[in-house]
């Protein structure tokens, strides 16, 4: 063969090598014999190797990234921004935008026993053979100073009982009270939470004005955490836990707090360029196909988290008609994700009266001590609107009227405004979206009339609406157009709603 050569060893033997010299061996195929072999990456002379991970299966993983979720801060106001992707609340420290980050503690304070938090709307979870990174660029002043706690990662705490309260589940960086940097992992597998926590650079912050990159990588053999590419921890799954914490999906949560002692100076912790990805191979059918025959349709409660596990929808069984309501802009004429409702439309002749025919709140992240989550983002794909049939002759009336969706509220109000919390988590405004569907009715429509339309009442959305836990979603009327007020008179009226839980 061209640009092979024999050559003898010290023993007399003769070994075949190339025309570099490098020796060319057979190696043994027996398991028992056979050498070893590893894949390895070095990005430079003083980053260590990093090397291909093997699962407990023996299976070599070739990654597929997929980001779930990114946020920069570069924006003019912060209010906007936390209200649309996160969900804040604060007792005398607060939050500010400063040059593409998001400061903690922005008016320098140093009042004990005061925090602020900060954590997503939307969760995020852990599936079978999949990592989950969690990446953020952190910079802090003070950041070594006592009395003061800063914590970045995926987790939840009891909002209820203020900011000084302790995480529930927890998997990020902590810099504490005794001015150290902690790697943490805080799970409630077994009950009551237990604290497994490892040394970063030390047990010391890095240098004050100093950007770095912070990644927690979550995967079923063990947690990674890294620093500017560094890996400076590694905690393996607890001992009798399922998993690595009980709950199987977290928000990114951020929070920082001045302890029951003066902090000898003012901290302030800056946080810029959150992202979460998912790692791992990717799925040969559609996310909706693989949620749906999980279980986890729309129409199916989510169990562990609703109390019942039967339909989300509001059906009553055969020859049982709904409940009437009198549906509001505050008031909903059926409560769940579509079904059966009978309403008694008082309010709808009024011009540009909003009112709300259908509505459901995703369940909220639970926050107690010691409760699993497992609280799920609701990703929904089409709605269906029936017109509304007459059950009693209306008095009065005659109005057209516009069909809307309406999501990302936190109260059944759709003139909810933004706030943020204390003890309580902050307010969400709705989002509304006007559908093209036109109904009307006449004055003093019979029982048994049904609704003229103008417009389909089947509306597939090309770009779903993704509903966070905590979250409602509703449907409702704006009346474009009313004659003589309603003083009486009922309608029944059919809704559909579609998705999938991920």
């Amino acid at each position: 063969m061209a640009g092979l050569r024999l050559e003898g060893d010290l023993s007399g033997n003769v070994v075949e090598v190339d025309a570099n010299k490098n020796l060319l061996v057979n190696l043994p195929t027996d398991a028992d014999d056979s050498g070893f072999a590893q894949i390895a990456h070095k990005r430079g002379a003083s980053v260590p190797a990093r090397v291909a991970r093997v699962t407990a299966e023996g299976e070599l993983r070739i990654a597929h990234t997929t980001r779930l979720f990114d946020c920069d801060f570069n924006g003019p106001a912060a209010g906007a921004l936390l209200n649309n992707q996160f969900n804040q609340q604060g007792t005398t420290l607060a939050t500010a935008l400063n040059a593409g980050f998001l400061r903690f503690n922005s008016g320098v304070v140093t009042t004990i026993n005061t925090g602020v938090s900060v954590n997503s709307w939307r969760t995020f979870f852990l599936r079978d053979h999949m990592n989950l990174k969690l990446s953020a660029i952190i910079k802090h002043e003070n950041g070594n100073v006592a009395n003061k706690q800063f914590e970045f990662g995926f987790g939840y705490y009891d909002v209820a009982a203020n900011q000084q309260a302790g995480t529930n589940e927890f998997i990020g960086f902590r810099w504490t009270q005794t001015g150290a940097l902690l790697a943490v992992l805080d799970y409630s597998s077994g009950g009551a939470p237990t604290v497994l926590t490892a040394n970063v650079n030390g047990g010391v912050p890095y240098a004050d004005s100093e950007a770095r990159t912070y990644d927690v990588v979550v995967g079923e053999e063990g947690v990674d955490y890294y620093v500017a590419g560094l890996m400076v921890a590694h905690f393996d799954p607890p001992a009798g836990s399922s998993g690595m914490l009980k709950s199987g999906s977290y928000p990114v949560f951020m929070r920082m707090l001045n302890g029951a002692s003066l902090p000898p100076a003012a901290a302030t912790f800056d946080v810029g360029s959150v992202a979460v990805s998912s790692i791992g191979p990717s799925a040969d059918e559609d996310r909706n196909v693989l949620q749906v025959a999980m279980g986890r349709h729309a129409l199916q409660a989510q169990a562990g988290i609703q109390a019942a596990n039967g339909s989300t929808n509001s059906v009553p069984a055969s020859a049982s008609p709904p409940t009437t309501l009198l549906p509001t802009a505050s008031v909903s004429g059926l409560v769940g994700l579509g079904g059966y409702g009978r309403h008694t439309i008082t309010g709808l002749a009024s011009i540009h009266a909003e009112l709300i025919a259908c509505s459901f709140q995703n369940p909220a992240i639970p926050e107690a001590a010691g409760v699993a989550t497992n609280a799920r983002n609701l990703v929904i794909t089409d709605i269906m609107i029936a017109p509304w049939v007459v059950l009693t002759t209306l008095t009065g009336g005659g109005a057209v009227w516009n069909w809307f969706a309406a999501w990302g509220g936190t109260a059944l109000n759709l003139g909810q405004a933004d706030t943020i919390g204390t003890t309580a988590p902050g307010q969400k405004s709705f989002r509304k979206m006007p559908l093209g569907i036109v109904d009307s009715l006449a004055a003093a429509a019979a029982a048994g009339v049904v609704a003229s339309r103008v417009g389909d009442g089947h509306i597939p959305l090309q770009t779903p609406i993704v509903l966070a836990p905590g979250e409602f979603f509703d449907l409702g009327t704006r009346t474009l157009f009313g004659g003589a007020a309603i003083s009486a008179g009922a309608v029944e009226g059919a809704y559909g709603v579609n998705g999938y839980w991920m």
